[in-house]
């Protein structure tokens, strides 16, 4: 599927859905758009069900960039290196590190308030689906 249009459908799929830890996170929101892209179903490799065990499961490799690299098998590349349905980590202010889908100037995060847009100036890296 298109890059584009995969992030487009994933965002309308999970526009009005609640936020939940290791239902609907960010890390699932942005497994979703990557199975779109990739064909590759990377939610399974988030094993946590609640916000205690994501907090575990998070320690365990050592923060969101040690886990995503363990997922992904991959390590991350500079900003302008990715394309538009890409993860990228987020730092942000209210919620702390956060994984987003990059969208070629921003990023898009879900949070338990809705789905937000980070200004490039909170990304501090990112990986390649491809």
């Amino acid at each position: 599927m298109d890059r584009k249009q995969a992030v487009h459908q994933t965002l309308l799929e999970h526009s009005n859905k609640p936020f939940e830890d290791g239902v609907l996170d960010c890390c699932i929101f942005v497994a979703a758009a990557a199975k779109k892209i990739t064909g590759i179903d990377y939610s399974a490799g988030f094993e946590h069900h609640n916000k205690m065990t994501g907090e575990q499961y998070l320690e365990q490799h050592g923060g969101l960039a040690g886990l995503i690299n363990f997922i992904l098998k991959k390590d991350p590349v500079d900003i302008d290196l990715l394309e538009i349905g890409d993860p990228v980590l987020a730092d942000v202010p209210i919620f702390g590190e956060t994984l987003a889908l990059w969208m070629g100037n921003c990023a898009m995060i879900k949070t338990d308030v809705g789905t937000m847009s980070i200004p490039r100036s909170r990304l501090k890296k990112g990986w390649n689906l491809a």
